[in-house]
């Protein structure tokens, strides 16, 4: 499609509804068909900053979406999350456009864990940008929170922009409300499955499955599946040293449409 044509078709539809796109970009996600409620990595603050909540290192990570076939429809992020004094600080940005067309947002969240039970909450600053439409800022609160049963099973949940806040009253122009809730089942030492269900207010229930096979210490095999409004996916991610290495593709059933994905995270361990 011709990129004139996206824009105008996204700054029209901003007037009804805002944030076109999920504040989410994370490779292993991707992979594992958009499950990403009970990831712990450092990428998680964009949607469950509670699965951050027993980070024991200061990690930064840094990841790029590339959409081939959707010219200026790419994604970039940079993340940082590190312990604190009590629970787990967490800052993001991530950047979704080009010149004509662009949303930026910006994340500051926190994450504490108490026994086997997890709480996160983070804010966001969202701007969006069309080209002859001027900027428009908007700012949203999530909770997020998670639970360990025994050794094997994970139960969380988030809800994003909890207080249905609007962009602009007069018009009704608002963000998107979503909650989602998601399970990971250790099935074995070297399988984890994955499930979540995400409802957006406006659109109908998705669910996404997944799957991540341990093959060793340092590489990962994943595969996910989303239903509706179709996707499959896979990838891979390996672990250097304190390096980690994950990417993503994912292919959209009704219009053989590929995008790819791939994030890159350090852990920083003090001497």
């Amino acid at each position: 499609m011709h990129i004139a044509i996206v824009v105008l078709l996204i700054s029209l539809n901003i007037l009804c509804y805002s944030q076109s796109i999920t504040p989410n970009l994370s490779a292993r996600s991707a992979a594992l068909g958009n499950n990403h409620v009970l990831l712990k990595e450092v990428f998680s603050i964009t949607s469950s900053s509670a699965a951050l909540s027993n980070l024991e290192h200061t990690q930064v990570g840094a990841g790029y979406e590339i959409n081939p076939q959707w010219q200026g429809a790419n994604k970039l992020i940079a993340c940082l999350a590190s312990p604190i004094k009590k629970g787990v600080g967490q800052f993001s940005v991530l950047r979704f456009g080009d010149a004509n067309y662009s949303e930026s947002i910006a994340t500051l969240g926190y994450g504490h864990s108490i026994n086997q039970s997890a709480i996160g909450f983070s804010t966001s600053i969202i701007q969006y940008r069309a080209d002859g439409f001027g900027n428009k800022h908007a700012i949203n609160f999530n909770f997020s929170g998670a639970h360990q049963f025994g050794e094997n099973i994970r139960v969380g949940a988030y809800m994003q922009n909890i207080l249905k806040k609007e962009i602009n009253e007069a018009f009704r122009e608002k963000q998107p409300t979503r909650m989602a809730i998601g399970v990971m089942w250790q099935a074995a030492k070297t399988v984890s499955l994955y499930g979540e269900l995400l409802k957006d207010l406006d659109y109908a229930t998705q669910v996404r499955l997944g799957v991540e096979y341990k093959a060793n210490e340092k590489f990962f095999i994943r595969s996910g599946l989303q239903p509706k409004p179709g996707l499959s996916s896979g990838g891979f991610g390996f672990i250097y040293k304190n390096i980690t290495v994950d990417t993503a593709i994912q292919y959209f059933w009704n219009n053989n449409h590929f995008r790819q994905l791939t994030t890159l995270s350090y852990s920083i361990h003090k001497k």
